[in-house]
């Protein structure tokens, strides 16, 4: 019967409700019951309704019986949950409840209010929060007597049903309704975070129509409310809501100024700049940063200047800051003056102004970065060859291959750096291989062996052809490079070149790092799981210790099916693999649905008798599938 049980098809067989209904009033077992609960959940009818309700009572089967009768579009279910209140024990009158309440069904609010004496306080907190789904003017009136009823000290479920019921009228457009609630809610409330949730509630349902209560927050001593009122802000629009946050911003602690800001800058509120300027003398760190951040998102060429002198602070969190508005600062007129403090030849900021030119992409600077790659100060060469990585075209890429090839050896890894991004940027990667590996041939040994970095970060065939030419190499330290970018790289297409030198190589240290670097392509790169398979196979025929093999079984586990399953059993006799294949095969049971498989899989694990650990598992999977 199982078998039948497609959980993914929407649309049921001919017979398939039949088979789904004998299930449910068979002796089938509770995995075959709940599978078919399930699957009526998608595909149930007016049939099913009777079959499941029988099920509300069963202390095993409620849950699925539930889960299969609330999808079921028939009034008929709620006759049914109706029906069955004054039947059940209170778990399953609990999960009855939930599921009245999960359909809004307004015609369970009085026999909900009746069952609400006797309930347990579980049961009472079920009733209250389902009539808080319905939210029907029956439900939220019988909320609201609760609520009067026990306004000193209010249950925290009853609070929340309460926040539930306004929720949902507010969904409903029934606004002036829901803030009732909320302020019923937050003033009688004693549980801290109710109270919190119905001030931010009642806030956001008032909008900018009344703004009192928000006013009141954004000033209160309590930080929690004040922390309210600026979430509460982030929901109402209005440039008044503004103006309040901005009063507040002149009179705040700096702690709260910090907080502030963010606010006003993200409204785009531009009338608070000259204030967010002046904070940016504050001692406060947190202060100055806010300040910083807003200035990125309001300011425009007439706040360049307070940033270039943030971004040369001492403070490094604060000059990163800084340096992060400067990038995305706005204006048409930024780069032109960037450029024109360039060529005032100012060195106390030039380091600062390099640098901005790369992280602006500001290509009309070229040639002011060309002349300072050269300068005598390291920090200024530096940024210059850093921003010549972010900006330099296609053509100018052999400049740069022969300004790397002639750099100091101290500033060489900023250089093969900028090699590096300017190649990721190149229109034709491809075209520009051959260049870099012509000129990097007469380099030093240690530029040579950086080439294959670079050749990664550009990929493509040729990349990949001639960093499989250094695999080869006969020196060892051009085969060490090579070998280690190739278990690195990128894409799936170097899996045969792995696979082939991990045969051919000599040195089994580089054998060792192929094989490696062909397991974790069938890891990492989600490749088709026949195609998966097929190369695990394949590494499990090339790799010649036990731990690569065991990467190798563990590579099943990304791609869990009934093959991979078969594929780790085959390893329960192989000395040291024993542990390995049996705990992938029985990790991999767990997410496929063929039973019959799985029964047959267990049974040799446990046969194989490869340690009681694994046997126990392999015995309750085994308890379990046949239930």
């Amino acid at each position: 019967m199982l078998q039948t049980v497609n959980l993914k098809a929407n649309e049921p067989t001919a017979d398939e409700l039949e088979t789904l209904h004998n299930v449910l009033i068979s002796n089938a077992g509770l995995h075959a019951k709940g599978l078919a609960c399930r699957r009526l959940a998608v595909v149930g009818n007016h049939k099913s309704i009777p079959i499941l309700a029988g099920l509300l009572a069963d202390e095993k089967l409620a849950h699925f019986a539930r889960t299969g009768l609330e999808a079921i579009a028939d009034p008929a279910v709620d006759t049914a949950f109706r029906s069955a209140l004054g039947e059940l024990k209170e778990a399953q009158f609990i999960g009855v409840v939930n599921s009245i309440g999960n359909r809004r069904d307004t015609n369970a609010v009085e026999p909900l209010i009746a069952n609400l004496e006797a309930a347990s306080e579980n049961g009472k907190a079920a009733i209250m929060s389902a009539l808080g789904r319905i939210a029907s003017p029956e439900a939220a009136a019988h909320l609201h007597k609760l609520l009067d009823n026990t306004r000193n000290a209010p249950p925290v479920y009853l609070c929340d049903a309460c926040l539930q019921c306004a929720d949902a009228m507010m969904k409903e457009n029934r606004s002036q309704e829901a803030i009732v609630f909320y302020d019923a809610v937050r003033i009688s409330s004693t549980s801290p975070i109710i109270r919190s949730a119905a001030t931010l509630s009642a806030m956001q349902a008032r909008g900018a129509t009344d703004l009192q209560l928000f006013e009141q927050q954004l000033g209160s001593h309590d930080d929690n409310y004040f922390a309210i009122a600026l979430q509460a802000s982030r929901h109402i629009a209005g440039s008044e809501v503004a103006e309040m946050i901005l009063a507040e911003l002149r009179r705040a602690t700096p702690e709260r100024q910090a907080l502030l800001i963010p606010a006003l800058a993200d409204r785009g509120f531009r009338p608070a700049l000259p204030v967010i300027m002046n904070i940016l003398k504050s001692k406060s760190a947190a202060a100055r940063k806010a300040s910083i951040l807003a200035l990125e998102l309001l300011g425009d060429v007439t706040v360049l200047e307070p940033l270039l002198a943030a971004a040369d602070s001492d403070d490094q969190d604060l000059a990163n800051a800084a340096m992060n508005s400067l990038t995305t600062l706005g204006g048409e007129e930024v780069d032109a003056v960037i450029i024109e403090k360039l060529n005032a030849t100012d060195p106390s900021q030039m380091q600062i102004l390099l640098r901005l030119v790369g992280s602006r992409r500001i290509i009309s600077a070229i040639p002011i970065l060309w002349m300072a790659s050269k300068s005598s100060n390291a920090e200024i060469r530096r940024a210059a060859l850093q921003s010549l990585g972010k900006t330099v075209k296609d053509d100018d890429l052999n400049r740069l291959i022969s300004r790397v090839l002639e750099t100091p050896s101290e500033d060489r890894g900023i250089a093969v750096k900028a090699l590096t991004s300017a190649c990721r940027r190149a229109s034709d990667p491809d075209g520009h291989v051959a260049r870099i590996a012509d000129q990097f041939s007469s380099a030093s040994l240690e530029l040579q062996t950086q080439m294959y970095d670079i050749l990664s970060s550009i990929g493509g065939s040729a990349a990949l052809r001639h960093t499989i030419l250094g695999a080869t190499d006969e020196r060892d330290v051009i085969q060490d490079s090579a070998t280690r970018v190739l278990g690195e790289w990128p894409t799936a297409d170097v899996a045969p070149e792995l696979l082939k030198l991990a045969t051919i190589l000599k040195s089994s240290k580089y054998r060792i790092r192929a094989i490696r670097g062909y397991i974790r392509v069938i890891r990492q790169f989600g490749l088709p799981a026949d195609q998966r398979l097929e190369m695990a196979r394949k590494a499990m025929g090339v790799a010649t210790r036990n731990q690569e093999k065991v990467l190798v079984l563990h590579a099943l586990l990304r791609f869990r099916n009934v093959e991979s399953m078969n594929m780790a059993i085959e390893y329960l006799d192989t000395p040291g693999l024993e542990p390995t294949a049996a705990q992938v095969a029985i990790y991999i049971s767990d997410q496929i649905g063929d039973i019959a498989e799985i029964r047959r899989v267990m049974q040799v694990i446990v046969e194989a008798d490869v340690g009681e650990s694994y046997s126990k598992q392999a015995r309750e999977i085994l308890i379990r599938i046949s239930e």
